[in-house]
């Protein structure tokens, strides 16, 4: 059976695109409860901590537990990723460990930018490493992301000492998603999300997708279950961004120059 590939490709994809398709995506929405009235308080409390970063506008550190379960089939993952968004583009980087029997543990690294709408990704793994370049709105429909998506404010949340918003969605992913990520897989799934957003920005995220797929002839149930936690958060790094960028493109320029 295949099921080494099966979980690679469900890696790979997953770890290349979360975030950044959570940064593109529009804001959600939601109506703030109005607080109800109450007494003068006597002593007033310390401000809030300003926040450095938003929506468009952030550099977060976060580290990954992830699982994936294809068929009876479960493996954990673990991991950390650099996600940054800014006005010149976004970018992506992380590591990701999983330990895949017989093999042992097995090592998928990923890097991620945009520029002028395109996006370009080198996924490497155990040191073999691939370059493609995507439309930049290429992730909106892939793993965890779908159509007919509902968001709404659930309640109040807390990340690295920031008050944030908490927000879960609920969505489909759509046969035209699954071919996206499994090329030659037929199915759909969905998936669910809850996320603390502080100033727009994704610190806290809790998400999981259930797929029924048919692939090389096999019918199979695809459960997959992401867990991030923001460790560091602050503005866009154009440096980084622009070191990132031109790591990611370095590939294809070799490849056309061969």
């Amino acid at each position: 059976m295949k099921w080494g590939l099966i979980i690679v490709a469900v890696l790979a994809a997953a770890a290349t695109v979360y975030f950044i398709s959570t940064a593109q995506q529009q804001a959600v929405q939601t109506t703030t409860p109005t607080p109800a009235t109450t007494a003068a308080v006597v002593t007033s409390a310390p401000p809030p901590p300003a926040v450095p970063f938003s929506e468009r506008n952030y550099e977060v550190n976060y580290t990954y537990v992830m699982s994936v379960a294809v068929g009876e089939v479960s493996i954990s993952l673990w991991g950390w990723g650099l996600e940054g968004v800014g006005l010149l583009g976004n970018y992506s980087v992380g590591v990701l460990t999983a330990n895949l029997p017989p093999r042992g543990p097995v090592e998928v690294s990923y890097k991620a930018a945009t520029e002028g709408g395109v996006l370009y990704v080198v996924n490497c793994l155990q040191g073999q490493c691939y370059a493609e370049g995507r439309p930049a709105n290429y992730t909106v429909g892939v793993l965890l992301r779908g159509v007919n998506a509902t968001a709404r404010e659930v309640g109040r949340c807390e990340a690295l000492g920031y008050a944030g918003v908490l927000v879960e969605e609920r969505g489909v992913i759509t046969p035209a998603a699954l071919q996206t990520l499994l090329p030659g897989a037929q199915g759909r799934g969905e998936y669910v999300s809850t996320t603390c957003r502080v100033n727009g920005v994704p610190l806290t995220v809790k998400s999981s997708a259930y797929l029924n797929v048919t692939l090389y002839g096999q019918a199979l149930t695809v459960k997959l279950t992401v867990e991030a936690t923001a460790v560091k958060a602050g503005p866009f790094n154009a440096t980084r961004y622009g070191e990132v960028l031109g790591e990611v493109k370095a590939p294809r320029r070799t490849s056309s120059a061969s």
